[in-house]
C-alpha cells in the first residue's frame, strides 16, 4: 500500500480515497481484508495527525500499524487478530490516560502501542 502524499491536504484526500474504495471492496473481500483496510486507514490517519500535532502516541501508533499490520495479516489469522487486540488495548489505555483514569491491568501507556511486542 502506498504512503500518503507529503502535504496534509493531499494526505487527507489519499485517505478519503482509500476509505471510499475500501468501502466498495469490502463486500467482496471478506472480513479479514476489510479489517486490514480499516487498520491501515487508522495508521494513515495517525501519521497524518501526528505530523500536524506532534502527538507521540499517534506517531507510535502509526509506526506500529505501518510496520506490523500487513505482516501479521500475512502470517496467519491468529497473528493478525492478536495484533489487532494489542493495538486496541493500547488505544484503550491511551483513552483512559487522556481522560485521567488509571491504566487497567497495570499496563503502562508511555511506551506506545504494543511496545516491545514484535
Amino acid at each position: 500500500m502506498t504512503e500518503p502524499s507529503s502535504s496534509s491536504a493531499d494526505s487527507v484526500f489519499d485517505l478519503v480515497s482509500f476509505l471510499v474504495s475500501s468501502a466498495r471492496g469490502a463486500p467482496e473481500e471478506g472480513v479479514y481484508t476489510a479489517s486490514l483496510r480499516l487498520i491501515e486507514a487508522a495508521g494513515r490517519l495517525s501519521r497524518i495527525a501526528s505530523a500536524d500535532s506532534g502527538d507521540s502516541f499517534l506517531t507510535s501508533l502509526g509506526e506500529n500499524i505501518g510496520a506490523n499490520g500487513s505482516t501479521r495479516y500475512l502470517e496467519s489469522a491468529e497473528h493478525y487478530l492478536a495484533f489487532l487486540d494489542e493495538v486496541l488495548g493500547s488505544v484503550a489505555e491511551e483513552v483512559r490516560r487522556r481522560n485521567g483514569l488509571p491504566p487497567l491491568h497495570g499496563r503502562a501507556t508511555t511506551e506506545g502501542p504494543a511496545a516491545g511486542r514484535e
